[in-house]
């Protein structure tokens, strides 16, 4: 049987006990700056966030909650295309040496939940990464609805950011993680930045 571990310390995933990067990890990273403070602030309301749609994705209550609250209100507008809730916060590996924690997959969907909408592109290859790991390892069909979801003061916002491209270039990301070749990372870093101007 395979095993995937994860340290929430470290931010670190094992499979076969072997050290992989994250779906994030191999992400283009975006320059801005924000203060050490403001940034585990920022991680300390994520990672409560998650909590509270997970406490309502196991229990059905919200207990009063305002992001619970708005998780409700997103389950009960889900489209009927999505089909059934496969899990919440699913741990996911790939045959190409990453790993990831999915936010939510549906049947047909897969859908990322943040704090604020970004860089639409960068979340295109973050959701190719989950959906990509999550097809091949049999969970949820191939579709296009890629989403990222915010809430803010209870109310739900969810935005498709799929691209036909997005999987391949996340592939390529990953490769490039991996590879020792220096031609070939200035190659995926051509590429990658082309895509990223689309």
């Amino acid at each position: 049987m395979c095993t995937l571990t994860y340290n929430d310390e470290l931010h670190e995933y094992r499979f076969e006990g072997r050290v992989i990067p994250s779906v994030t990890q191999v992400l283009p990273q975006k320059d801005f700056f924000v203060s050490a403070e403001r940034l585990e602030s920022c991680r300390r309301e994520g990672k409560q966030n998650h909590a509270d749609a997970e406490l309502f994705i196991l229990s059905g209550e919200t207990f009063g909650n305002e992001y619970a609250e708005g998780i409700k209100r997103f389950m009960q507008n889900v489209p009927k295309e999505w089909g059934k809730l496969i899990g919440s916060e699913v741990r996911l590996w790939s045959k190409h040496k990453y790993a990831g924690t999915a936010d939510l997959l549906f049947e047909n969907a897969v859908v990322d939940m943040k704090r604020t909408f970004g860089d639409k592109q960068i979340h295109a290859l973050q959701l190719a990464g989950y959906h990509f790991a999550a097809v091949e390892r049999g969970l949820i069909n191939r579709n296009t609805n890629h989403y990222i979801l915010t809430i803010k003061d209870g109310i739900p916002k969810w935005v498709n950011v799929y691209h036909e491209l997005a999987e391949i270039m996340f592939l390529s990301l990953v490769r490039r993680w991996w590879t020792k070749d220096e031609a070939l990372k200035a190659k995926i870093d051509h590429s990658v930045n082309q895509y990223l101007l689309l």
